[in-house]
């Protein structure tokens, strides 16, 4: 199958899917400009992450209570994406992608097996009631870019913004007392700040920084 194949209409409702009260932080953008992306074809979307990748992030989320616990995946490219529809499809931990920006054939952001995952793992996941929530962030969202590198690609780096994430009023009216961020690096920036503003307004804040090859 190649990419030309895929209705992104029926992809990002895939992802979509069962987001409930998140659903105004799944962003159509990486969805909308797939029709201008380049064609391939599309190959098992899994390789991105390992087996222990995937058993650490189960023992993180077996110790919380999904009830009164967010999860944030913060892992690079097509990492992120893998691992949330793990959750999803293991431990019905619905992933809400906040991926805002555009896809494009040079662009900094979104390699293309980063696409290819976002189309095959979106179409693979199961459809099953969530028992909790994990909002998905691509960890290369930004990064140290050399003056050459930046004139060579198109620059769709981006920034989470308190648009992109749910404010503390939101948090404790849906009932939620922790906010666990699993990430492969250190805090991002901008996730350092919302961190910080939660744990200001009473929200438990715990940090988990797991290997690619642990």
């Amino acid at each position: 199958m190649n990419l030309r194949d895929i209705d992104a209409v029926e992809l990002y409702h895939s992802w979509l899917y069962n987001t409930g009260c998140f659903e105004c932080f799944v962003r159509t953008g990486p969805f909308t400009s797939l029709k201008h992306y380049r064609d391939f074809e599309l190959t098992e979307p899994c390789t991105g992450i390992t087996d222990s990748v995937k058993e650490d992030v189960l023992e993180i989320v077996k110790r919380y209570d999904l009830k009164s616990t967010l999860f944030v995946l913060d892992m690079p490219d097509s990492v992120c994406l893998t691992a949330g529809a793990f959750l999803n499809n293991e431990a019905c931990i619905k992933p809400i992608l906040v991926l805002n920006f555009l896809l494009h054939d040079f662009g900094l952001v979104g390699s293309r097996d980063f696409v290819n995952a976002l189309v095959g793992c979106g179409l693979a996941l199961k459809k099953a009631a969530p028992e909790g929530y994990a909002i998905i962030l691509d960890y290369n969202r930004f990064l140290d870019f050399t003056p050459e590198e930046l004139l060579k690609g198109f620059n769709n780096q981006y920034e989470i913004t308190d648009e992109d994430v749910p404010d503390v009023p939101m948090l404790k009216v849906l009932g939620y007392e922790t906010l666990v961020y699993i990430s492969m690096g250190e805090v991002k920036e901008d996730m350092k700040y919302y961190l910080e503003y939660l744990e200001q307004e009473s929200i438990g804040v715990a940090k988990f920084n797991i290997k690619r090859d642990s």
